[in-house]
């Protein structure tokens, strides 16, 4: 059975809401560092997976240590 129409448009405005809220919050950052394109934030908000592997096989190594 379909969600009612209240629901999904209330689901659909939080997404909204939500988005804007992340989409401020760039615009802050995007200001305090000085860059004019929304884009080149992208280098500060990304995790390469080679930081990312490198990272949690630093945190998992003790736990495996023993095995």
């Amino acid at each position: 059975m379909p969600a009612p129409a209240t629901s999904r448009t209330n689901t659909a405005t939080q997404k909204l809401r939500s988005t804007a809220f992340r989409a401020s919050k760039l615009k802050i950052i995007q200001q305090q560092v000085g860059h004019e394109c929304d884009s080149s934030l992208a280098i500060y908000t990304h995790v390469s997976d080679d930081f990312m592997n490198t990272s949690l096989h630093k945190a998992l190594a003790p736990a495996f240590a023993g095995a």
